[in-house]
């Protein structure tokens, strides 16, 4: 009995112990992680920056050229932090104030501000402190009251004034932007990859709000902070930005729909969205016309594109766009550009060994032939480019007929831009040979994104010649995708422009 009693004791101690080291180890982590607590609470500001602006403590290890000399630089001080402006006075009526992203410092974006001012605006943007080896920390409070500071000095310094002021925001600073517009009257304000809140994008990214146990506030609340703004919005973002995901624009439109025009890019990405032209282009039009209309928009860029094609150089020799038929001759009979080259055999089977092109249609028909390549796993064949006068002139003195074979003189070949592929030379030979077909229809698909053209369909009365599957005209990229669009060949567009009245 008094065994089974000492048992009991001994078994009783053994889990005191147990518990008591197990207090003492969450007393010790306790302790551990109020003291690690308390130091990210002293030093939140100095996280927060370090969170918000890591651009700013990899200044030293960058190697990128320094803004440009002519660029305005001025520096100030905002409550001991140090900043500087740059301005770039393009002459404008209207100005341009930016704001870059958190990943570099204004030199990483010089290549925006360079597409700015070839909108024709002028140029205002704040660099911040720590950035570009200037002394403090980037905070929300310190951003929001230079931009503020420097607006004033800039209004004037320049005469600025809000009406003719649009406000650019990138990225991080979508909810300080919306903030600092609220209550302007700037009347455009562009945000690049915003989100919703800063809240909202830890919570989507890592599962919770790591700035609430640190008592940070949500400071960028870009949706609370737009309710307030009068002017027009818009949003420029890339469906495969992994960095701020395409959805913080959609629940923005959601929230403040009647504000907000959005330019998403299918293909964009957090870095590239200024490199797709479309994109520059609907800003642009945003900007002119404080509106983004889709439909007036595609209809604004038909005419200028149309405007483009009417006023291509159809008539002179050095043109790629030199119109040529059994009517119409070039101006010199013995005319020998200088930029032709031979073609590259990669993805090319040059029957003759010795074709050549001008430079530029010779590089667009090698990615064309690459990405034929890619598809059918055959080399193009390409039987015939350039023809002399001389050589064109033997072909007619063997009596080939004028709706074959074009005069010497009157010929595309002879001026370096047209070839001819595989070695069919009828129209029926064509249209029996599978193969050929398949060719054919793959091309006409896709020939005009790189510059070409099949000239001849529509037989004699319309193109001057019968139907030639196989010959293909090189012209100016825009031109060949216009004449696809409508589906017209350079033989009915070069009437209808000498029957327009301009003309």
């Amino acid at each position: 009995m008094k065994n089974k009693v000492n048992a009991t004791i001994e078994k009783t101690e053994r889990v005191k112990k147990i518990w008591r080291s197990l207090f003492r180890i969450v007393v010790v982590l306790f302790m551990v992680f109020s003291c690690i607590y308390i130091v990210f609470f002293i030093f939140s500001k100095q996280i927060e920056s370090y969170l918000y602006f890591p651009g700013a403590y990899k200044e030293a290890s960058w190697n990128i050229p320094e803004l440009p000399s002519d660029w305005e630089k001025i520096y100030f001080e905002i409550e001991g932090e140090q900043v500087f402006w740059v301005y770039i006075d393009n002459k404008a009526k209207e100005t341009i104030y930016f704001f870059h992203g958190n990943g570099g410092d204004l030199r990483y974006f010089s290549e925006a501000i360079d597409i700015y001012l070839s909108w024709w605006y002028n140029v205002l943007a704040l660099e911040y402190p720590w950035y570009a080896g200037l002394k403090g920390y980037p905070t929300a409070e310190n951003i929001t009251l230079a931009a503020a500071e420097l607006y004033e000095l800039a209004q004037e310094k320049y005469s600025l004034k809000d009406e003719t002021t649009f406000v650019w925001w990138y990225s991080i600073w979508a909810g300080l932007a919306a903030s600092f517009v609220k209550s302007s009257e700037f009347p455009v304000l562009v945000l690049e990859s915003p989100y919703t809140s800063w809240y909202d994008l830890a919570r989507d990214r890592i599962g919770f709000i790591p700035q609430r146990f640190l008592w940070i506030d949500n400071n960028f609340d870009t949706e609370r902070n737009l309710s307030s703004y009068n002017g027009k919005v818009l949003i420029v973002h890339g469906e495969r930005d992994s960095v701020i995901p395409v959805l913080h624009t959609y629940r923005l439109q959601e929230a403040v729909e009647e504000k907000i025009t959005a330019v998403v890019d299918p293909k964009g990405d957090h870095f590239n969205l200024l490199d797709n032209p479309e994109n520059t282009s609907k800003i642009e039009y945003f900007l002119e016309n404080k509106e983004l209309d889709l439909k007036e928009y595609e209809a604004d860029q038909k005419l200028i594109k149309l405007r483009e094609v009417i006023e291509l150089d159809i008539s002179s020799d050095e043109s790629y766009t030199k119109y040529v038929d059994p009517n119409v001759a070039y101006n010199q009979r013995d005319y020998i550009p200088g930029d032709m080259r031979a073609l590259d055999k990669t993805h090319v089977r040059d029957i003759k060994w010795d074709l050549k092109l001008r430079r530029e249609a010779a590089a667009s028909f090698e990615w064309l032939a690459q990405d034929f390549y890619n598809i059918f796993w055959k080399k193009i064949d390409v039987v015939s480019s350039y023809r002399s006068y001389s050589y064109q002139a033997g072909i007619k003195s063997r009596g080939c007929p004028d709706n074959l074979c074009a005069k010497a003189w009157h010929s595309e070949h002879q001026w370096w831009l047209a070839i001819d592929l595989w070695s069919a030379s009828s129209i029926w030979e064509w249209q029996k040979n599978e193969t050929l077909q398949s060719y054919y229809n793959w091309l006409w698909e896709n020939a005009h994104l790189y510059g070409w053209h099949n000239p001849y369909r529509n037989w004699v009365d319309i193109d001057g010649y019968e139907p030639e599957p196989w010959h293909w005209r090189y012209l100016w990229p825009d031109l060949s995708r216009y004449l696809y669009q409508q589906d017209v060949t350079f033989a009915q567009y070069y009437k209808a422009r000498i029957r327009a009245p301009s003309y």
